[in-house]
């Protein structure tokens, strides 16, 4: 892991699992390309359009493991979150996160609860649908999350 990317990993404050839900993404290839291709990019990319419940992001930047499909595939960090009702892609979204793009890492290969529990053994899930918080978790095994992250990235 490089300095930069590792500094952006440090400044998170807070730290989310977020879904990728399958009504937007068909497949995890799916959602592995957006992650890859898409949210990274300065312009077209970036944003993380919700539809309700936002995480709150209160001036401080959060670290989130996004998951499909019940495994997490990816990763990055909120800078920070706009609620704005609109329409896009015939869907309709209160609002959305905006990432730092070089902070988006897709893992090499999905990560179960399983795999994730031998790093973190307090994460009694990777949640079922919404957001899940895991601040705590992280926090009591910090070297291991990073640990996790060098070598699934």
């Amino acid at each position: 892991m490089d300095e930069k990317l590792k500094r952006l990993y440090e400044m998170a404050q807070s730290y989310r699992i977020l879904p990728m839900h399958k009504n937007v993404f068909e497949t995890e290839k799916d959602a592995r390309f957006y992650l890859k291709s898409t949210l990274p990019k300065r312009r077209e990319g970036r944003f993380w359009y919700y539809k309700n419940n936002a995480i709150s992001c209160d001036n401080e930047d959060i670290f989130v493991f996004l998951r499909y499909n019940g495994r997490l595939i990816g990763c990055g960090v909120v800078e920070g979150s706009i609620k704005k009702h609109m329409e896009y892609k015939g869907s309709s979204y209160e609002g959305y996160y905006q990432f730092y793009p070089d902070s988006i890492k897709v893992f090499k290969s999905a990560l179960t609860k399983d795999v994730v529990q031998k790093y973190i053994p307090t994460i009694d899930s990777l949640g079922n649908q919404g957001t899940k918080k895991i601040d705590e978790q992280v926090g009591e095994y910090y070297d291991a999350f990073i640990k996790l992250l060098l070598e699934n990235i």
